[in-house]
């Protein structure tokens, strides 16, 4: 999952133990050498602590994260969902009568006074 960077290419990040946020340059830049390879673990410039480059999020990019995934998560549910049960709302098609929307419209003009009544025979 990408989050936002800068106008300078930074993106926030916070320490998991000493909670100071700070700007990690996101991507490379001119002066590394193209063979680099990323360490599996970043120090914390200010207390020095090692964590996993996973890490670093801050509250505001967890809680994105979680909504983000959430939000797609409901899509794969309902899809499973419908694989599972799909069944049986086609077995109520075939065993249930259709809907039909009530009909407007049709039907006997109803009558509007006792003189109609009359003539009906009622």
């Amino acid at each position: 999952m990408e989050f936002p960077l800068d106008v300078d290419g930074f993106l926030r990040r916070e320490c998991p133990s000493c909670r100071e946020q700070f700007k990690w340059h996101h991507g490379p830049t001119e002066t590394r050498p193209a063979d680099a390879v990323d360490p599996a673990r970043y120090s914390c410039p200010s207390c020095g602590r090692q964590v996993n480059h996973d890490e670093w999020l801050t509250a505001d990019q967890l809680q994105y994260q979680q909504e983000t995934v959430s939000f797609y998560a409901m899509d794969v549910v309902n899809a499973e969902m419908k694989k599972a049960f799909g069944w049986l709302r086609r077995l109520a098609h075939r065993l249930l009568p259709p809907h039909r929307p009530p009909r407007i419209g049709l039907g006997p003009k109803p009558m509007s006074s006792m003189g109609e009544w009359c003539k009906a025979g009622l």
